[in-house]
């Protein structure tokens, strides 16, 4: 392994363990046709189009909860998506290439901007990703984005 890819690796760690600047993910997610469809604010909050909060996720703990606050799932370190009684629903990988538990290729976040479904056919955009987007983005295509979910 180079020890540039060695060294995107400890990063990607490093930032998904929530220990880089928390909460630095803010970003807009838009349909293909430019719509906002959801807002991931700074603390974690996702927010509808119409901005009504519809869930969060916890940089941290990779906790994923509802719009109440109930526990609905975790993306943990590893990129290993679980509902909220531990079940394994997926994974995603630190370039945003989301799978299924069965390791079918469901969606993914090709070159920071771009939503593409499993047929690689695009089906929105994203506006403010940056590496520490990864599993928030995930959390909220994998649980709230009927495009992306299992």
């Amino acid at each position: 392994m180079s020890i540039f890819r060695s060294a995107v690796l400890v990063v990607f760690a490093f930032l998904s363990a929530g220990a880089g600047i928390a909460g630095a993910c803010e970003c807009v997610v838009r349909d293909d046709g430019g719509r906002v469809i959801a807002r991931i604010e700074k603390d974690g909050v996702f927010r509808d189009g119409s901005g009504r909060k519809i869930g969060s996720f916890e940089a941290a703990g990779g906790a994923v909860r509802s719009g109440g606050g109930g526990l609905i799932g975790k993306i943990d370190s590893e990129g290993v998506v679980r509902d909220g009684s531990g079940k394994r629903l997926g994974v995603v990988d630190e370039k945003g290439i989301l799978r299924n538990s069965s390791g079918r290729l469901i969606g993914r976040i090709d070159g920071g901007t771009a939503l593409r479904n499993s047929s690689g056919r695009l089906v929105g955009r994203l506006d403010g990703w940056d590496a520490d987007c990864v599993r928030p983005v995930a959390a909220y295509l994998m649980f709230f984005d009927p495009r992306h979910q299992r």
